[in-house]
C-alpha cells in the first residue's frame, strides 16, 4: 500500500497495512526550527540544506524530504515557494521584525522568543459599526497572487511523491471575529451585538468561500484534503455554549463546507483545538471528515470514549500529546503514549497519527524518534 492509499483508507475507516503517521503535512502538524534543527543533526541529515519556512514571519519549517521519508510520513503539503493560501500576507506590509499586517488588516506582532504571533492592532476595534463592515478595505478573494504556481506545486508533487496532498484553505469564524474586533471585546459582542455580529461572519463566509473555490478551480483533482483551522475549545470547555455555536458559527461552517464538497473531491480537515466533544456531533453534521488534533489531556477528550462514540463517523488525527509527553516525557514515555492512543483509535482505520500541534523547540530528538519509530512499529494491522 502506497502513502496515499493508506491515507484514503483511514478516511474511508478501513484499516490499511499500518496506522498513518503525519509529520509537516499540515500548519498544525509540523514542527519550529527550535526543534527541528536538533532533530537533523541527531539523525545527520539535510545538514547541508538552509532551513526553510512556511511563514516568512514564522519558525514553522518546511519539513526536507529526507525528514519526511525517515519517518515514512504520509502527507505533503501544497506549499508553493513564497505563497500560502491561509496566511497571504503582503510581504512589503511587514512594520519591523516579528510585526506584520496581513490582507484583513490585522497587525500581528511575535513576542520575544515566542514562535507564535498574537494580535497587536485589530482593524474593528472600538465601536460596533455594522456599517463599517461596508466599507472596510476587505482583500479580494480573486487575487491571482494567492494561486500562483500552486496547480504546478501539486501536479510536481504527484508526479514526485505517493503521498496525501493538503491544501490549507481559510474557515474561521469564532477566530475570525476574535482577530478582526481583539478577543475580549468580540467575546461580549457575540452576546450584545448581534447586528454586527452576524454581517462580520456573513462577510467572512463570503470572503472565505470566494477564495476556496479559487483555490480548488485550480487545484482541479490535484488535492486530497482540504485543512481548515478555527479553535473552538479551551481545554475544560468550550470557548463559547454549544447553543450560540449552534446559532452563530454552524450554519456558516455548514455552508462552507458543502460548497468544499460540491467544487472538490478533497476531505474537509478541521482543526479545532481543546474541549469540542460536545459540539462533534455538529461537526460531523456540517461536513467534517477529519478532526485535528484531538488533545487526549483536555476534559472529555478520552480517546477510547471518542472512537465509541464517534469512530464509525469521523478520522481522529494528531492525539500525541505536545504539552507534557513530548516535552518532559523519556523516550520510553513517548512510546508508551503511542502505544496507548493506537490501542485506543487504530482498530477499523480512522486515525493517523501526528504530535497534537507543531513540534516545539523544547521537544527533545529522541522523543520525536520515538513518536515516530513506535508508530511505524506498533501500529501495523497485519
Amino acid at each position: 500500500m502506497n502513502h496515499r492509499e493508506r491515507i484514503l483508507a483511514a478516511l474511508n475507516h478501513q484499516e490499511a497495512d499500518r496506522v498513518p503517521v503525519d509529520l509537516g503535512g499540515t500548519t498544525a502538524t509540523g514542527i519550529f526550527a527550535g526543534a527541528y534543527e536538533p532533530l537533523k543533526r541527531h539523525l545527520q541529515l539535510a545538514l547541508d540544506r538552509p532551513i526553510r519556512y512556511v511563514y516568512a514571519h514564522s519558525d514553522l519549517v518546511r519539513v526536507d524530504e529526507e525528514i519526511v521519508t525517515r519517518f515514512d510520513a504520509d502527507v505533503s503539503p501544497i506549499l508553493p515557494e513564497g505563497t500560502n493560501v491561509l496566511h497571504y500576507a503582503d510581504q512589503t506590509s511587514h512594520l519591523d521584525a516579528g510585526r506584520y499586517t496581513d490582507e484583513y488588516g490585522v497587525v500581528f506582532e511575535r513576542p520575544a522568543g515566542s514562535p507564535y504571533a498574537v494580535v497587536a492592532q485589530a482593524p474593528f476595534a472600538g465601536c460596533p459599526d455594522v456599517a463599517r463592515i461596508a466599507t472596510h478595505p476587505w482583500p479580494d478573494p480573486q487575487d491571482p497572487r494567492r494561486i500562483q504556481g500552486l496547480r504546478e506545486c501539486a501536479q510536481r508533487l504527484r508526479q514526485t511523491t505517493d503521498r496525501a496532498l493538503v491544501i490549507g484553505l481559510p474557515g474561521r469564524f469564532l477566530s475570525f471575529g476574535q482577530n478582526l474586533r481583539g478577543y475580549a471585546d468580540w467575546m461580549m459582542y457575540l452576546a450584545s451585538e448581534p447586528r454586527f455580529v452576524q454581517a462580520l461572519l456573513d462577510k467572512a463566509l463570503e470572503i472565505q468561500t470566494g477564495i476556496c473555490l479559487q483555490v480548488l478551480g485550480a487545484l482541479g483533482d490535484c488535492v486530497d484534503i482540504a485543512m481548515f483551522a478555527d479553535d473552538l475549545g479551551t481545554e475544560l470547555a468550550l470557548q463559547i455554549s454549544p447553543q450560540m455555536y449552534r446559532r452563530l458559527i454552524k450554519p456558516r461552517q455548514q455552508a462552507l463546507f458543502a460548497a468544499v464538497k460540491r467544487h472538490s473531491r478533497a476531505r474537509v480537515f478541521l482543526h479545532s483545538d481543546g474541549t469540542i466533544a460536545t459540539i462533534l456531533p455538529d461537526l460531523i453534521e456540517v461536513g467534517v471528515d477529519i478532526i485535528n488534533p484531538v488533545q487526549p489531556t483536555c476534559a472529555g477528550m478520552d480517546t477510547a470514549r471518542l472512537k465509541r462514540a464517534f469512530g464509525r463517523d469521523i478520522t481522529f488525527w494528531g492525539l500525541i500529546d505536545t504539552q507534557h509527553v513530548l516535552p518532559f516525557g523519556s523516550p520510553a514515555a513517548v512510546a508508551d503514549e503511542v502505544r496507548r492512543r493506537i490501542d485506543d483509535l487504530a482498530a477499523g482505520g480512522g486515525f493517523v497519527l501526528a504530535a497534537v500541534h507543531n513540534i516545539q523547540p523544547d521537544v527533545p530528538p529522541e522523543n520525536i524518534v520515538s513518536m515516530f519509530d513506535t508508530a511505524l512499529a506498533y501500529g501495523r494491522y497485519r
